[in-house]
């Protein structure tokens, strides 16, 4: 047992639950991953609550990973946060390929649309060493690939946006890009379909529409980009009034109008 990191990313305005669950969620996740890979070390932040926690170590052996996560249902039930009188069902622990990546049945993580269901972790392998990717929050659940060999970039799925996250290897830190689908290239990437509202006369979002838009690598906006698709529609630069990131934008690069999907 050598090198086991846990790195946790919070967003303070997602509740997942009280502390001891917390605590609970992590323990568990250490002990499986102690017992079937190379690993005994933690490094954790819990200033805030946890949606998206990274575990990373050596040698994983996903069949003792199967029965560890198959006993633990077992002995714990998940209930259904639309029926508190039942619990979520699980028929068995699915590992399965999925390319780049593996999923695998997680342990407290569930989604929800018209029904709930317990959700996957990811598994992805840099030769003999593992992240597992476990989140909290997500109503559609996520997925995740290399982007460098040092960046992990994460895909957390909403209902009406996709918002991406940087894990960085190296610093064991995370970086939250927003929502939109990325086209990365070079020093820059562009985003496609992020989410923004519209805002009346005092202020107050009057509606939501998506842009796209071409962003330095640090996350600093360089240009919004014409939608291009169904739904598109075009505005002034008084029709943004309110929202300070597409005005001062549309300002800076003398930017008049700006289409966008509504």
């Amino acid at each position: 047992m050598k090198k086991l990191l846990l790195l946790l990313f919070l967003i303070p305005n997602l509740v997942m639950g009280d502390d001891k669950f917390i605590e609970s969620y992590k323990k568990d996740y250490i002990k499986y991953l102690n017992k079937c890979s190379d690993g005994a070390s933690l490094n954790s932040s819990d200033d805030g609550v946890t949606t998206l926690a990274v575990f990373t170590g050596i040698n994983l052996n996903e069949s003792c990973l199967y029965h560890e996560f198959k006993k633990h249902h077992k002995e714990h039930k998940i209930k259904d946060l639309y029926n508190k009188d039942k619990f979520l069902s699980i028929n068995d622990i699915e590992i399965k390929d999925e390319g780049n990546y593996k999923t695998i049945t997680g342990l407290y993580d569930f989604t929800c649309g018209e029904v709930c269901k317990v959700g996957k972790n990811i598994i992805l392998y840099d030769n003999e060493k593992y992240y597992l990717v476990a989140g909290w929050g997500s109503d559609g659940g996520y997925t995740a690939n290399f982007k460098t060999k040092n960046k992990i970039h994460i895909l957390e799925y909403m209902f009406t946006r996709t918002n991406n996250i940087i894990f960085d290897i190296e610093r064991g830190s995370f970086s939250l890009l927003g929502s939109g689908d990325i086209l990365w290239h070079g020093l820059s990437y562009r985003k496609f379909g992020v989410k923004s509202y519209f805002y009346d006369g005092d202020f107050m979002p009057n509606g939501a529409f998506w842009y796209d838009a071409e962003y330095q690598n640090d996350g600093t906006i360089i240009k919004l980009i014409d939608y291009e698709g169904e739904y598109k529609n075009c505005f002034t630069l008084k029709d943004f009034e309110g929202n300070n990131l597409i005005h001062e934008t549309m300002k800076k690069n003398n930017q008049h109008k700006l289409c966008v999907s509504i």
